[in-house]
């Protein structure tokens, strides 16, 4: 029996492989809405809910911590075994955190500053997940975004994943307040969740887990404080965050080189691409590429 409310999970384990068929747990965070879950009524046994991982490359690369939107129905398993799931995401409503519909994570930017240092590319935020596609930043008593979020793995255990922040296809966000927020009902922040780092249940005993909280704003609450006109801001990154400054004698292994030339490719009319928003840089060694008809442009590499 299909259960039409849409409820927030996290990836619980790291997926497996069963009959030529990709399998996961999944950790209930709230409902949609921010409703709590009754664990023992709605998710008995173990807690937990079963997932049949299909659908785009985005869900089949989910690792552990990830969000995950969807309904639920009653699974196949015995409900009197006590490591068997009695619900089962259905499979083919599943959507990824980030998607329209679904909701955007609120990442924790520390203490007040210039917001366009988030877009810093030698800056990065230390999470123990992966985010949402779509993000919304707090930095001090403010909020902006939404932004795209792109996770790499980092070092820690704790904070496995380093996130860098770049516009959508514009550059202005939203610039909003606690009472913005407010007026739409609030950011939710469900009770923290345990996840494994493995390939086994957090149910499991002698399991490397780690607790997760989360903090997000569910898309109908996003589309309405849109509706209301809130504040925009044009938030783009520095032309000197991109440049290693004068009295800098060298540039570390991870930051971006002084300059860098960006070879643009278009068809015989060159004013079908993008125009450069940053000066053009003239460089002493011209480049020869491609057939005589196809027009080349340099300009400095645009951020994002």
């Amino acid at each position: 029996m299909a259960d039409e409310r849409r409820f927030v999970f996290a990836v619980g384990q790291q997926s497996f492989e069963d009959k030529g068929n990709r399998f996961c747990t999944l950790v209930p965070v709230c409902q949609l809405d921010g409703t709590p879950v009754s664990l023992r009524e709605e998710f008995p046994n173990r807690g937990l809910c079963w997932w049949l991982v299909r659908g785009s490359i985005e869900l089949e690369r989910s690792e552990p911590g990830q969000l995950v939107v969807g309904p639920i129905e009653t699974s196949q398993s015995d409900p009197a075994d006590p490591d068997k799931d009695c619900r089962k995401v259905r499979w083919s409503d599943v959507r990824p955190a980030g998607e329209v519909a679904t909701l955007l994570e609120v990442l924790d930017a520390g203490a007040g500053e210039d917001p366009r240092r988030l877009l810093d590319p030698r800056r990065s935020l230390d999470l123990d997940h992966a985010p949402s596609s779509l993000v919304l930043v707090r930095l001090g008593g403010m909020i902006y975004g939404p932004f795209r979020a792109q996770a790499e793995h980092g070092d820690g255990e704790l904070r496995p994943h380093r996130v860098r922040l770049r516009n959508t296809a514009k550059p202005e966000v939203m610039e909003l307040d606690a009472a913005d927020v407010a007026a739409v009902g609030g950011l939710v922040a469900p009770d923290p969740v345990r996840v494994s780092v493995g390939p086994q249940p957090a149910t499991r005993p002698d399991i490397a887990v780690r607790e997760i909280s989360y903090l997000f704003l569910p898309w109908d609450r996003f589309e309405a404080i849109k509706a209301r006109g809130p504040r925009i801001r044009r938030i783009e990154p520095e032309v000197d965050l991109l440049r290693q400054t004068p009295s800098e004698p060298h540039s570390p292994p991870d930051r971006p080189p002084r300059s860098v030339a960006a070879l643009w490719v278009f068809g015989a009319d060159p004013s079908t691409g993008p125009p450069p928003r940053r000066p053009r840089i003239a460089l002493r060694t011209p480049i020869v590429a491609g057939p005589p008809t196809a027009a080349f442009r340099l300009g400095t590499q645009r951020p994002g």
